[in-house]
């Protein structure tokens, strides 16, 4: 997130507590003006710079915040800064045909606000009364396959959201400030994913939900760059041994889809095109991305993933098969360690072109897929809250004019096996049963069977061809969700069974 200097104006003292051992903590209602920002690493949202801004702070006497005194805005205050008005939380899909959300205004002078939302026709108006948020049911009407904005009004800002309409099938795609950094991120949608990409800092993909729970996979995480601590999220790509070249670059526009976004960046000589794509109907994400170089240059490409581990860290467990065996490794806090990060571990090749992390506290699993042949070795870090994973590519010494690409795909869901170098993923979502299989060899006779209410039944599985990610397995039914039921595969003659 974005870090703002400000510059004291005023400060208001708003009360004054003491705690057992007589330390004293004043808290402040603080004038600010903002100079600008704090690291130069991060484009400043245009009218910022120069904005009156009110802040709430606390400091121990005998420290004293004083006139001219400058301050760093914590990411709340950064958010509040640039986008006062918001809904949450972040509209994922309508359930029932109503949304839940609370309006927010950050409000540090408890000033009595009018509000207004429109959504399609209809207009909702209130107050805050002196507070700061309001909660809220919004009706969704029966509409066609889409991205509706719902449009907020109060003290002469704006804000924006998205109610997002996705029968089986359909995918979406539109844009919107989701994180409130003052830039548009690009989201693409379907029935089981919603995918928010961040032109503005790589094209990384910044958020990644699985809509049946609503959960994010992908953390915020905490780097530093260039003698400065930057905090942002998500998955991204980088190149070099140790510069991090696209980290924040800005990708440029080229081709947009209801279900794909194409972004391009050049930078000292090449040009990136990095291509995002969403499946309908799979719990599927695609990436490709290309290096075109006009001079000779040596291409060292790795992908960076810090995902989330919940609260209970060592209830997940990593699947990676390497050239020598099926490594399974648990979670481990660093705590206790010498260094606050523990050493990365290593891991040579990646036999089948995958791993899997199952998270079994909440019975959700994220996998990484690409073609094995072009995987040097994969790099795990364990850290308080997250997991960082950076498969590594071979080192590519491209001529000029030459270009190399590399894909791979994040497949999502909530029931597993992983045996004999085959990777088994099922998801579930609004009455429809999803069930990916890869594995480096191929078959011929393939099936899933399912049994519900012991009525069983085989459904065949059809073979799809991945550019960069090689062949994949897939198949589909229709099901009813709240009745129990156990899912098993057959390939060639072999079964294999779902952990759910």
């Amino acid at each position: 997130m974005q870090r703002i200097i400000g510059t004291f104006l005023e400060l208001k003292k708003l009360c004054e507590k003491r705690d057992p051992h007589g330390f004293s903590t004043i808290k402040v209602l603080a004038k600010i003006k903002i100079e600008g920002k704090a690291a130069k690493n991060f484009k400043l949202p245009k009218g910022i710079k120069g904005r009156v801004y009110w802040v709430v702070r606390s400091y121990i006497h005998p420290r004293k915040m004083k006139k001219g005194d400058k301050i760093i805005l914590n990411p709340k205050e950064s958010r509040d800064l640039i986008s006062p008005l918001y809904i949450e939380p972040p509209i994922i899909r309508p359930e029932d045909k109503k949304i839940k959300f609370t309006l927010n205004f950050y409000n540090p002078l408890k000033k009595d606000l009018n509000w207004e939302i429109n959504f399609l026709k209809e207009r909702i108006s209130g107050n805050f009364n002196g507070n700061e948020s309001v909660s809220l049911d919004l009706r969704i009407p029966n509409l066609p396959d889409g991205a509706y904005p719902v449009r907020v009004k109060a003290a002469g800002f704006s804000s924006s959201a998205i109610v997002p309409v996705c029968s089986e099938g359909a995918v979406i795609s539109y844009r919107l400030d989701v994180n409130r950094d003052g830039f548009e991120e690009c989201i693409i949608e379907n029935n089981y994913l919603r995918v928010v990409i961040l032109p503005h800092l790589g094209a990384r993909i910044g958020e990644l939900h699985y809509k049946p729970s609503g959960h994010n996979k992908f953390a915020p995480s905490l780097e530093y760059k260039k003698d400065e601590y930057i905090e942002f999220g998500g998955s991204d790509d980088r190149i070099g041994d140790k510069s991090p070249e696209m980290w924040n670059g800005e990708f440029k526009k080229k081709k947009e889809t209801p279900a794909s976004f194409v972004y391009t960046y050049e930078s000292k000589g090449m040009k990136v095109t990095k291509e995002v794509k969403l499946f309908s109907s799979m719990p599927i994400v695609y990436q490709r991305l290309t290096f075109d170089v006009k001079k000779k240059k040596e291409i060292l490409y790795y992908h960076r993933l810090p995902l989330l581990v919940g609260e209970r860290p060592s209830m997940n467990r990593l699947y990676i098969p390497t050239n020598e065996k099926l490594e399974t490794v648990r979670h481990t806090e660093p705590y206790g360690s010498p260094f606050f990060f523990d050493i990365p571990k290593e891991y040579y090749g990646l036999e089948t072109g995958w791993f899997l992390v199952d998270n079994e506290d909440i019975k959700e699993q994220f996998a990484y897929v690409t073609n094995p042949q072009t995987i040097t070795l994969t790099r795990v870090r364990f850290e308080p809250g997250f997991l960082i994973i950076e498969p590594q590519r071979k080192r590519v010494e491209l001529k000029k004019d030459k270009r190399v690409s590399y894909s791979s795909i994040y497949v999502l869901g909530s029931g597993y096996f992983v045996q004999n170098g085959v990777l088994g993923i099922i998801a579930k979502s609004r009455g429809r049963i999803y069930v990916f299989i890869k594995s480096s060899r191929g078959y011929s006779s393939s099936s899933v069977g399912l049994c519900c209410k012991g009525k069983k039944r085989r459904i065949e599985l059809h073979s799809e061809d991945i550019k960069g990610v090689g062949t994949i397995y897939t198949a589909q039914a229709d099901i009813d969700e709240k009745e129990e039921m156990y899912v098993d595969v057959v390939l060639d003659g072999k079964k294999y069974h779902f952990k759910e």
